[in-house]
């Protein structure tokens, strides 16, 4: 029976590298012209793919379902309204300090939108249990990098996307905090000609409204961090929409061939398509002129460092060719599919 593992090797061999790419990046020579006309047509692509747009939001309505002060920061449990109905809860995390400076006639403060991977869901990210009680802070992979942040001075927003935490199936909720329902969903979606991708991309954008609606948030200077699922979300998110400012993808910025179409992955990452359209750099590349940090664990074992690598050459000629190849970095760091921060949270503090 080899012969048939070969055979089968050998086609999927022969797609991925008849791979076109309908919307790859022009060459860095081509004239601003061909590039501008790049964007704009890529992006409307992207926005097929990602099924579900045009997105014509409702008027924004606003709970906030509770609060918890601590030492340094308010944490607030707030819900806010979605799509097709839906309700988007989310921790938001404000500075006492900041605030105390903007109530006293100081600026509006920071603000970044953190996007949690794949587990419980946003009291991963924000140094809480899944019953919402307080635990050490930096456990996991997630490394509670939005409590992280906004003890650096940063308004944070952590909003739940469908399938981890407080947005599953019921089914899925009694069975307790580590089974997602991410699969199902995505699954579903699929069948349904739309994609979980495109509706976690869609909330991001709800939430970039709430952001922009607080007082105390500068709208300038709103930024975006997500690690691995969270980051891929974060990479369409920012693709599509220029209010995040600056951002930071972990765990997540790879080639599609070197990732997800090589190593098993959560449904939530396919989007129908995409490949004969793009490589992930092309996404990415959208990006560009503005601040992008890519993070990645040197021995990553889902997102490997030589499909980073390429990624990341690819990327550059996008960032020279806006004259702004300063805004461009990466930080390669010992370990493996995890949160850093030892260069992220800084650069995030520098360029917003």
């Amino acid at each position: 029976m080899k012969h048939t593992i070969q055979d089968m090797d050998a086609l999927f061999a022969g797609l991925y590298q008849a791979h076109q790419g309908a919307y790859a990046m022009p060459a860095e020579e081509a004239d601003e012209a061909i590039w501008q006309n790049w964007k704009k047509t890529w992006r409307d692509g992207l926005k097929k793919d990602l099924r579900g747009f045009p997105y014509k939001a409702a008027p924004l309505q606003v709970r906030v379902l509770q609060s918890r002060p601590f030492d340094t920061y308010t944490m607030y449990l707030v819900q806010y309204n979605g799509e097709a109905g839906m309700l988007i809860p989310a921790l938001l995390l404000v500075p006492s300090e900041g605030l105390r400076r903007y109530r006293a006639g100081g600026p509006k403060m920071k603000a970044v939108i953190a996007l949690a991977g794949h587990g419980a869901g946003i009291t991963e990210i924000c140094g809480l249990t899944p019953e919402g009680e307080f635990r050490k802070q930096g456990e996991g992979y997630q490394k509670d990098f939005a409590l992280a942040l906004c003890q650096r001075g940063f308004v944070v927003l952590a909003p739940e996307m469908p399938g981890f935490g407080l947005r599953r199936f019921r089914e899925d909720c009694r069975k307790g905090p580590g089974q997602s329902s991410c699969f199902r969903m995505s699954t579903n979606l699929l069948m349904m000609g739309l994609t979980m991708a495109g509706l976690r991309v869609r909330d991001v954008m709800r939430s970039l409204d709430y952001l922009q609606a607080l007082p105390f948030v500068d709208a300038g200077r709103i930024g975006g961090m997500g690690i691995s699922g969270g980051g891929t979300t974060l990479m369409y998110t920012a693709a599509l929409d220029e209010r995040l400012r600056a951002n930071v993808i972990s765990g997540a910025a790879c080639t599609y061939a070197d990732s997800i179409l090589s190593i098993f992955h959560c449904t939530d990452n396919y989007v129908p398509d995409i490949y004969c359209h793009a490589e992930m750099c092309d996404v990415l590349g959208l990006i560009a002129p503005r601040p992008l940090f890519l993070e990645a664990g040197r021995d990553d074992d889902i997102f490997p460092l030589r499909g980073v690598l390429h990624c990341a050459s690819q990327l550059e000629a996008a960032y020279r060719k806006a004259g702004a190849g300063q805004n461009l970095a990466m930080d390669i760091f010992e370990g493996g599919h995890q949160i850093s921060g030892r260069l992220s949270y800084d650069f995030l503090m520098n360029q917003l």
